[in-house]
């Protein structure tokens, strides 16, 4: 049972890396896919708006980078222990993931 448990922990916690790389290539695509849309000049945001002809694409992408982001929070909140800044800092992570999937 310890061995699935650290096993679980360890797949979780790689979801952060995956979540990075999805985010990361998510931007260059979308963007590199976007009609005139220039990386030093526009936000990210632009490349997944409403009637952005990128959203179609960038959105799932998003969404899936966000589940990946709640994933790895709780891998980061396994592995806490009774390290309470650790907790806490799963905690804004899983924050940050609902108010990229709420937004």
């Amino acid at each position: 049972m310890a061995e699935t448990t650290r096993m679980s922990r360890i797949i979780l916690l790689y979801c952060g890396i995956i979540a990075s790389l999805l985010y990361v290539g998510t931007d260059i695509l979308a963007g590199m896919l976007c009609p005139g849309y220039s990386f030093m000049d526009q936000a990210i945001s632009e490349l997944f708006a409403v009637g952005a002809p990128t959203s179609g694409l960038a959105v799932p992408l998003f969404t899936a980078y966000s589940v990946l982001l709640v994933a790895f929070a709780l891998g980061v909140w396994m592995s806490a222990g009774r390290n309470r800044a650790l907790r806490v800092t799963a905690l804004m992570v899983i924050g940050n993931a609902i108010n990229g999937l709420v937004l």
